[in-house]
């Protein structure tokens, strides 16, 4: 019959422990830094995306303000008078 060493083996799986403990630490660590890499990457396309747009779109939106514009004037000149 084999004899067991109980506090040999309380050591290494105490070792063992620590060492997923650490392990995991440190994936999550490197985790949280890439999502906020990506997080600024997307944000960037979503910026130049949008200025895209803008510039595609540059007479109709500047048509579109004028509009609004002009027509707010009237309504603040009839309540005005």
């Amino acid at each position: 019959m084999q004899q067991v060493d109980c506090n040999e083996t309380d050591e290494k799986e105490q070792d063992r422990k620590e060492n997923d403990c650490m392990e995991k630490k440190r994936i999550s660590k490197n985790k949280s830094w890439n999502n906020s890499g990506v997080a600024v990457v997307e944000i960037i396309l979503i910026l130049v995306v949008l200025i895209a747009l803008v510039i595609i779109f540059k007479s109709q939106i500047t048509t579109l303000v004028n509009n609004i514009w002009t027509s707010i004037n009237k309504s603040a000149s009839t309540i005005y008078k």
